[in-house]
């Protein structure tokens, strides 16, 4: 982030931005403006994807799912069908805060896998564990997915 937006022309055609250091762009240059999203984070994301490819390798495969991106995709379906939540345009588990995305997590956890599939994560979670400490020992840390964590394990 190069700075933030102090204020708006009254048509709300030009804004103002505090640069956080000084800047070099000329009169007349282009440049684009983002809103800064929220993100979940790397550690919950990590663990997510970690989640869907244990659950996959623990009972989801008899049942048609294969891969994690697919499940997701799934997830997110089953998530505006179940909970009534309408999502404005292409919903992204991305743009969900910490806290949303926990408690995503948490309908995810309980009423599908728990209720609806019947996998019981309770073991996941010892696994995730023990991955983490597993991967603290790899050289090659792109690699050394969860996947492979657990067909080591095997």
């Amino acid at each position: 982030m190069i700075g933030s937006i102090s204020g708006f022309s009254d048509d709300r055609l030009s804004l103002y931005i505090d640069f956080k250091v000084p800047h070099n762009f000329k009169g007349g240059e282009s440049v684009s403006v983002s809103v800064k999203r929220s993100k979940r984070t790397i550690d919950q994301n990590s663990f997510y994807w970690s989640y869907l490819e244990w659950c996959i390798l623990h009972g989801l495969k008899d049942k048609g799912h294969f891969s994690p991106e697919a499940l997701h995709s799934d997830i997110k379906i089953w998530i505006k069908e179940t909970h009534g939540v309408e999502f404005k345009g292409d919903f992204s588990t991305a743009d969900l805060g910490i806290m949303q995305f926990a408690g995503f997590f948490n309908y995810v956890d309980r009423e599908l896998m728990g209720q609806f599939f019947e996998i019981s994560t309770y073991q996941f979670h010892q696994d995730y564990t023990d991955y983490k400490e597993w991967l603290s020992y790899q050289d090659d840390q792109e690699a050394a997915t969860f996947r492979v964590f657990l067909e080591e394990r095997k």
